[in-house]
């Protein structure tokens, strides 16, 4: 289980002043023996996404999409740590690659494929813009630059907890699907991909 969402429970339940402390401590006398699950790396989330995608039907000459998209997530740590939410994801495209089967010719495209998938997941108010303007794409790659700007463009953003700022990594929790990893990727797409990609048909 969760240990943080038992925690908050407690909280409410029994409506304590110093909440988290007091959760743990009261959580403590019910369960001695508490096991913590090691947080898989970087690597390790990607082979995963390899094995769930190699378990579904992908169609003919899935094999090189595959590669790519694993190779993507091997670079870039974009993938939860929580293997349901990468279960969900590698669904998701899987779903995609059989309606597409030219869907990226090279690793750019296969990076913007995998960036929109990832949204279509884990941010569904970003989702929804983009699905009614996809040119707020370009906004969203300003928010990822500067997170902690106000702007009243970004709202859509507000909820997501960045892991990257101006100063470099922040500190986030490895599964929590609010948090937005895609600020390396979002600043190496080539900005002549997105102009050029039909980007309404990777989003829909």
């Amino acid at each position: 289980m969760d240990q943080r969402q038992i925690e908050k429970a407690l909280e409410k339940a029994l409506d304590l002043e110093s909440a988290a402390y007091q959760a743990r401590e009261y959580l403590e006398k019910i369960c001695q023996d508490i096991h913590a699950l090691p947080i898989p790396g970087q690597v390790d989330k990607a082979e995963y996404l390899r094995r769930l995608l190699l378990g579904l039907k992908l169609g003919e000459n899935s094999g090189e999409k595959l590669n790519r998209l694993v190779s993507m997530a091997k670079t870039y740590d974009c993938l939860p740590a929580n293997p349901r939410k990468i279960k969900a994801l590698s669904n998701r495209l899987a779903l995609r690659l059989r309606q597409c089967e030219d869907c990226f010719p090279d690793d750019a495209h296969a990076l913007l494929f995998l960036v929109l998938n990832i949204i279509y997941c884990f941010h569904p108010r970003v989702h929804e813009q983009l699905e009614k303007d996809p040119k707020y794409f370009s906004t969203l790659i300003e928010w990822s630059a500067k997170p902690t700007n106000q702007d009243p463009r970004f709202k859509p953003m507000q909820d997501l907890q960045p892991c990257l700022n101006e100063k470099g990594t922040l500190p986030v929790n490895p599964s929590d699907s609010n948090v937005f990893r895609l600020h390396a990727i979002l600043k190496d797409l080539p900005s002549e991909v997105i102009v050029r990609s039909n980007l309404e048909a990777y989003i829909r």
